[in-house]
């Protein structure tokens, strides 16, 4: 009777182990692709704003350079 409750105990034990570990797997996975997201998301602003950045220093020597 100990055996097959000592046995219940450690599956259980092993299958809770699992769950978390799983859990915490795909978490970390949602986690990286929110970064890797975020991140394009941020290069792609970056470049706007030196494109933008370029633009009007240009803009801006053409200004007070005259015509």
């Amino acid at each position: 009777m100990w055996k097959n409750r000592r046995s219940a105990f450690i599956l259980t034990e092993a299958l809770l182990s699992l769950f978390l570990v799983t859990g915490l797997s795909i978490f970390e996975y949602q986690q990286i692709a929110n970064f890797k997201q975020q991140e394009t998301k941020l290069k792609a602003q970056y470049e706007d704003a030196t494109k933008f950045r370029v633009i009007s220093a240009k803009k801006w020597r053409d200004y007070i350079s005259g015509p």
